[in-house]
Protein backbone atom coordinates (compact mmCIF):
# COMPACT_ATOMS: atom_id res chain seq x y z
CA UNK A 1 0.00 0.00 0.00
CA UNK A 2 1.18 3.55 -0.62
CA UNK A 3 2.72 6.04 1.73
CA UNK A 4 0.81 9.29 2.09
CA UNK A 5 3.35 12.09 2.53
CA UNK A 6 3.11 15.88 2.82
CA UNK A 7 3.09 17.73 -0.50
CA UNK A 8 6.54 18.72 -1.84
CA UNK A 9 8.49 16.71 0.77
CA UNK A 10 12.04 16.31 -0.65
CA UNK A 11 12.05 12.60 0.17
CA UNK A 12 9.19 11.91 -2.27
CA UNK A 13 11.30 12.07 -5.42
CA UNK A 14 14.09 9.99 -3.87
CA UNK A 15 11.61 7.28 -2.85
CA UNK A 16 9.95 7.21 -6.27
CA UNK A 17 13.36 6.51 -7.81
CA UNK A 18 13.51 3.42 -5.55
CA UNK A 19 10.08 2.29 -6.82
CA UNK A 20 8.43 2.87 -3.45
CA UNK A 21 4.73 3.69 -3.95
CA UNK A 22 4.22 7.24 -2.66
CA UNK A 23 1.28 9.60 -2.96
CA UNK A 24 1.00 13.16 -1.76
CA UNK A 25 -1.83 14.66 0.31
CA UNK A 26 -3.65 16.04 -2.70
CA UNK A 27 -4.10 12.61 -4.24
CA UNK A 28 -4.77 10.81 -0.94
CA UNK A 29 -7.77 13.00 -0.13
CA UNK A 30 -9.51 11.57 -3.19
CA UNK A 31 -9.29 7.99 -1.88
CA UNK A 32 -11.80 6.39 0.51
CA UNK A 33 -9.26 4.56 2.69
CA UNK A 34 -8.72 4.87 6.42
CA UNK A 35 -4.95 5.23 6.85
CA UNK A 36 -2.65 4.62 9.80
CA UNK A 37 -1.61 8.11 10.93
CA UNK A 38 1.94 8.71 12.23
CA UNK A 39 3.49 11.98 13.38
CA UNK A 40 7.31 12.31 13.28
CA UNK A 41 9.41 14.91 15.08
CA UNK A 42 12.76 14.94 13.26
CA UNK A 43 15.54 16.46 15.39
CA UNK A 44 18.43 15.01 13.40
CA UNK A 45 20.84 17.44 11.67
CA UNK A 46 20.52 15.84 8.21
CA UNK A 47 16.79 16.37 7.74
CA UNK A 48 16.25 15.00 4.24
CA UNK A 49 18.45 11.92 4.76
CA UNK A 50 16.72 11.07 8.03
CA UNK A 51 13.23 11.59 6.63
CA UNK A 52 14.02 9.42 3.61
CA UNK A 53 15.38 6.60 5.79
CA UNK A 54 12.37 6.69 8.13
CA UNK A 55 9.86 6.69 5.31
CA UNK A 56 11.72 3.88 3.55
CA UNK A 57 11.31 1.72 6.66
CA UNK A 58 7.64 2.60 7.03
CA UNK A 59 6.97 1.58 3.45
CA UNK A 60 7.34 -2.11 4.42
CA UNK A 61 3.71 -2.50 5.48
CA UNK A 62 0.44 -3.54 3.77
CA UNK A 63 -1.30 -0.53 5.33
CA UNK A 64 -1.71 2.91 3.85
CA UNK A 65 0.36 5.09 6.15
CA UNK A 66 -0.29 8.82 6.47
CA UNK A 67 2.85 10.58 7.70
CA UNK A 68 3.04 14.09 9.10
CA UNK A 69 6.18 15.87 10.24
CA UNK A 70 5.95 17.98 13.38
CA UNK A 71 7.72 21.36 13.49
CA UNK A 72 8.80 23.14 16.65
CA UNK A 73 7.76 26.79 16.55
CA UNK A 74 8.67 29.89 18.56
CA UNK A 75 11.74 28.35 20.21
CA UNK A 76 15.12 30.04 19.74
CA UNK A 77 18.02 27.61 20.25
CA UNK A 78 20.75 28.79 22.59
CA UNK A 79 23.29 29.08 19.81
CA UNK A 80 21.03 31.52 17.91
CA UNK A 81 20.15 33.65 20.92
CA UNK A 82 22.78 36.40 21.38
CA UNK A 83 21.91 36.62 25.08
CA UNK A 84 22.56 32.92 25.64
CA UNK A 85 25.28 32.18 23.09
CA UNK A 86 28.57 30.97 24.54
CA UNK A 87 31.71 32.58 23.18
CA UNK A 88 34.58 30.21 22.51
CA UNK A 89 37.66 30.70 24.60
CA UNK A 90 40.86 31.68 22.85
CA UNK A 91 42.58 28.91 20.91
CA UNK A 92 46.15 28.13 21.95
CA UNK A 93 47.53 26.35 18.87
CA UNK A 94 47.57 26.55 15.08
CA UNK A 95 48.94 23.41 13.40
CA UNK A 96 48.39 24.06 9.69
CA UNK A 97 50.68 26.71 8.17
CA UNK A 98 53.32 27.01 5.48
CA UNK A 99 56.70 28.73 5.20
CA UNK A 100 58.92 29.76 2.28
CA UNK A 101 59.77 26.09 1.85
CA UNK A 102 56.31 25.39 0.38
CA UNK A 103 57.12 27.55 -2.63
CA UNK A 104 54.12 29.89 -2.49
CA UNK A 105 54.31 31.07 1.12
CA UNK A 106 56.30 34.01 2.43
CA UNK A 107 57.66 33.57 5.95
CA UNK A 108 60.41 31.64 7.69
CA UNK A 109 59.86 29.26 10.62
CA UNK A 110 61.19 31.90 13.01
CA UNK A 111 58.93 34.59 11.56
CA UNK A 112 55.94 32.29 11.95
CA UNK A 113 56.94 31.61 15.56
CA UNK A 114 57.32 35.33 16.27
CA UNK A 115 53.85 35.95 14.82
CA UNK A 116 52.45 33.13 16.94
CA UNK A 117 53.93 34.72 20.06
CA UNK A 118 52.20 38.00 19.19
CA UNK A 119 48.93 36.07 18.87
CA UNK A 120 49.54 34.44 22.28
CA UNK A 121 49.70 30.95 20.80
CA UNK A 122 51.52 28.29 22.78
CA UNK A 123 52.17 25.88 19.90
CA UNK A 124 52.36 25.92 16.12
CA UNK A 125 52.74 23.15 13.58
CA UNK A 126 54.77 23.80 10.44
CA UNK A 127 53.16 21.71 7.70
CA UNK A 128 54.83 22.22 4.33
CA UNK A 129 53.22 20.90 1.17
CA UNK A 130 54.29 17.45 0.05
CA UNK A 131 55.28 16.66 -3.56
CA UNK A 132 52.50 17.36 -6.01
CA UNK A 133 52.26 21.09 -5.33
CA UNK A 134 54.48 23.12 -7.70
CA UNK A 135 57.57 24.64 -6.07
CA UNK A 136 57.36 22.80 -2.75
CA UNK A 137 60.30 21.21 -0.95
CA UNK A 138 62.11 18.06 -1.95
CA UNK A 139 61.25 15.24 0.49
CA UNK A 140 64.92 15.35 1.56
CA UNK A 141 63.86 18.39 3.64
CA UNK A 142 62.04 16.15 6.11
CA UNK A 143 65.18 14.19 6.91
CA UNK A 144 66.81 17.06 8.83
CA UNK A 145 63.98 18.44 10.96
CA UNK A 146 65.81 17.49 14.15
CA UNK A 147 68.13 20.52 13.80
CA UNK A 148 65.23 22.96 14.28
CA UNK A 149 64.71 24.10 17.90
CA UNK A 150 61.61 22.68 19.52
CA UNK A 151 60.86 26.04 21.15
CA UNK A 152 61.30 29.41 19.42
CA UNK A 153 60.36 32.68 21.15
CA UNK A 154 58.58 30.65 23.81
CA UNK A 155 56.38 28.93 21.21
CA UNK A 156 56.52 25.15 20.90
CA UNK A 157 57.22 23.91 17.35
CA UNK A 158 55.84 20.71 15.84
CA UNK A 159 56.67 19.40 12.39
CA UNK A 160 53.94 18.11 10.11
CA UNK A 161 53.32 17.92 6.41
CA UNK A 162 50.22 18.54 4.32
CA UNK A 163 50.30 15.42 2.16
CA UNK A 164 48.24 15.27 -1.01
CA UNK A 165 45.54 12.68 -1.52
CA UNK A 166 46.20 11.17 -4.95
CA UNK A 167 43.80 9.29 -7.18
CA UNK A 168 43.66 5.67 -6.15
CA UNK A 169 43.85 6.57 -2.45
CA UNK A 170 47.61 7.08 -2.44
CA UNK A 171 49.70 9.55 -0.41
CA UNK A 172 52.11 11.88 -2.21
CA UNK A 173 54.93 11.42 0.32
CA UNK A 174 56.91 8.21 0.87
CA UNK A 175 56.48 6.45 4.20
CA UNK A 176 60.16 6.82 5.13
CA UNK A 177 59.64 10.60 5.22
CA UNK A 178 56.21 10.41 6.86
CA UNK A 179 57.83 8.49 9.72
CA UNK A 180 60.04 11.51 10.49
CA UNK A 181 57.06 13.81 11.12
CA UNK A 182 55.32 14.61 14.39
CA UNK A 183 52.01 14.27 12.53
CA UNK A 184 50.65 14.22 8.99
CA UNK A 185 47.77 16.13 7.43
CA UNK A 186 46.02 14.79 4.33
CA UNK A 187 43.99 16.86 1.91
CA UNK A 188 42.72 17.00 -1.65
CA UNK A 189 44.29 19.64 -3.93
CA UNK A 190 43.09 20.12 -7.49
CA UNK A 191 46.66 20.69 -8.71
CA UNK A 192 47.40 16.98 -8.32
CA UNK A 193 43.99 15.30 -8.10
CA UNK A 194 41.22 14.57 -10.60
CA UNK A 195 37.67 14.67 -9.24
CA UNK A 196 36.16 11.16 -9.01
CA UNK A 197 32.75 12.18 -7.68
CA UNK A 198 31.45 12.00 -4.12
CA UNK A 199 31.96 8.27 -3.59
CA UNK A 200 35.36 8.10 -5.26
CA UNK A 201 36.73 11.19 -3.52
CA UNK A 202 35.55 9.96 -0.13
CA UNK A 203 36.99 6.49 -0.67
CA UNK A 204 40.37 7.91 -1.69
CA UNK A 205 40.48 10.25 1.30
CA UNK A 206 39.51 7.51 3.77
CA UNK A 207 42.18 5.21 2.35
CA UNK A 208 44.80 7.88 3.14
CA UNK A 209 43.35 8.40 6.63
CA UNK A 210 44.23 4.80 7.49
CA UNK A 211 47.93 5.69 7.75
CA UNK A 212 48.64 5.80 11.52
CA UNK A 213 50.69 9.01 11.20
CA UNK A 214 47.73 10.89 9.71
CA UNK A 215 45.99 12.92 12.41
CA UNK A 216 44.12 15.61 10.46
CA UNK A 217 42.14 16.10 7.24
CA UNK A 218 42.69 19.57 5.77
CA UNK A 219 39.88 21.76 4.42
CA UNK A 220 37.26 19.04 3.68
CA UNK A 221 34.87 21.70 2.41
CA UNK A 222 34.95 22.18 -1.38
CA UNK A 223 32.27 20.75 -3.66
CA UNK A 224 34.63 20.97 -6.63
CA UNK A 225 35.72 17.62 -5.14
CA UNK A 226 32.57 16.70 -3.15
CA UNK A 227 32.62 14.37 -0.14
CA UNK A 228 30.17 12.07 1.60
CA UNK A 229 30.20 13.64 5.06
CA UNK A 230 28.50 10.83 7.00
CA UNK A 231 31.12 8.40 5.65
CA UNK A 232 33.96 10.85 6.29
CA UNK A 233 32.98 11.58 9.89
CA UNK A 234 32.49 7.92 10.75
CA UNK A 235 35.88 7.09 9.20
CA UNK A 236 37.48 9.88 11.24
CA UNK A 237 36.06 8.27 14.36
CA UNK A 238 37.28 4.82 13.31
CA UNK A 239 40.83 5.85 12.38
CA UNK A 240 41.42 8.45 15.11
CA UNK A 241 41.68 11.40 12.71
CA UNK A 242 40.45 14.94 13.40
CA UNK A 243 38.69 17.08 10.80
CA UNK A 244 39.75 20.64 10.12
CA UNK A 245 37.72 23.83 9.97
CA UNK A 246 39.98 25.93 7.78
CA UNK A 247 39.81 29.69 8.30
CA UNK A 248 41.44 30.36 4.94
CA UNK A 249 38.60 28.54 3.17
CA UNK A 250 36.11 30.88 4.83
CA UNK A 251 38.17 33.91 3.76
CA UNK A 252 38.01 32.82 0.12
CA UNK A 253 34.66 31.02 0.20
CA UNK A 254 33.92 32.26 -3.33
CA UNK A 255 36.60 29.79 -4.46
CA UNK A 256 35.51 26.93 -2.15
CA UNK A 257 32.16 25.75 -3.51
CA UNK A 258 29.49 25.46 -0.77
CA UNK A 259 32.17 25.48 1.94
CA UNK A 260 29.99 27.14 4.61
CA UNK A 261 27.11 24.69 4.22
CA UNK A 262 29.52 21.77 3.99
CA UNK A 263 31.11 22.80 7.28
CA UNK A 264 27.70 23.07 8.94
CA UNK A 265 26.85 19.56 7.77
CA UNK A 266 30.22 18.21 8.90
CA UNK A 267 30.07 19.92 12.30
CA UNK A 268 26.58 18.57 13.02
CA UNK A 269 27.84 15.05 12.32
CA UNK A 270 30.98 15.61 14.40
CA UNK A 271 28.78 16.55 17.34
CA UNK A 272 26.55 13.53 16.75
CA UNK A 273 29.45 11.05 16.61
CA UNK A 274 31.77 12.95 19.01
CA UNK A 275 34.52 13.40 16.43
CA UNK A 276 37.12 16.07 17.28
CA UNK A 277 38.06 18.98 15.06
CA UNK A 278 40.96 21.40 14.75
CA UNK A 279 40.57 25.07 13.80
CA UNK A 280 43.50 26.26 11.68
CA UNK A 281 44.60 29.40 9.87
CA UNK A 282 46.35 27.64 6.94
CA UNK A 283 48.65 30.67 7.05
CA UNK A 284 50.98 31.27 4.09
CA UNK A 285 52.41 34.45 5.59
CA UNK A 286 53.28 35.44 9.19
CA UNK A 287 50.49 38.02 9.19
CA UNK A 288 47.93 35.21 8.97
CA UNK A 289 49.24 33.04 11.82
CA UNK A 290 46.53 32.55 14.44
CA UNK A 291 43.81 33.97 12.18
CA UNK A 292 40.97 31.68 13.23
CA UNK A 293 38.23 34.27 13.66
CA UNK A 294 35.84 33.24 10.88
CA UNK A 295 36.09 29.57 11.80
CA UNK A 296 35.45 30.32 15.47
CA UNK A 297 32.44 32.47 14.56
CA UNK A 298 31.05 29.54 12.56
CA UNK A 299 31.50 27.19 15.52
CA UNK A 300 29.73 29.65 17.81
CA UNK A 301 26.86 30.06 15.34
CA UNK A 302 26.11 26.32 15.40
CA UNK A 303 26.70 25.91 19.14
CA UNK A 304 29.60 23.52 18.63
CA UNK A 305 30.85 21.69 21.72
CA UNK A 306 34.18 23.22 22.73
CA UNK A 307 35.29 19.90 24.24
CA UNK A 308 35.61 18.60 20.67
CA UNK A 309 37.94 21.44 19.60
CA UNK A 310 41.38 19.95 20.10
CA UNK A 311 43.38 23.17 19.90
CA UNK A 312 41.35 24.79 22.67
CA UNK A 313 43.42 22.74 25.14
CA UNK A 314 47.15 22.06 24.75
CA UNK A 315 47.22 18.77 26.64
CA UNK A 316 44.21 17.45 24.70
CA UNK A 317 45.79 18.40 21.37
CA UNK A 318 49.19 16.87 22.12
CA UNK A 319 47.61 13.69 23.45
CA UNK A 320 45.58 13.30 20.26
CA UNK A 321 48.63 13.90 18.07
CA UNK A 322 50.66 11.47 20.14
CA UNK A 323 53.47 13.93 20.94
CA UNK A 324 55.02 14.69 24.31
Amino acid sequence: MPLNLPDKLPAIELLKEENIFVIDNSRATQQDIRPLRIVILNLMPLKITTETDLVRLLSNTPLQVEISFMKIMRIVPAFLDPKRRKTMKRLIADIHMHTLASGHAYGTIREMAAAAKEQQLQLIGISEHAPGIPGTVDPFYYGNLRVIPRVIDGVEILHGCEINVLNGGRLSLEQKYIDRLDYAIVGIHGLCYQNEGTDGNTTNLIECMKNPKVKLVSHPDDDHTPLDYPRLVQAALQYHVALEVNNSSLVKKDQRLNCCQNYRTMLALCQQYRVPIVVDSDAHDPSWVGRQDLACALLESVGFDEELVLNADLARLKSFLGVE
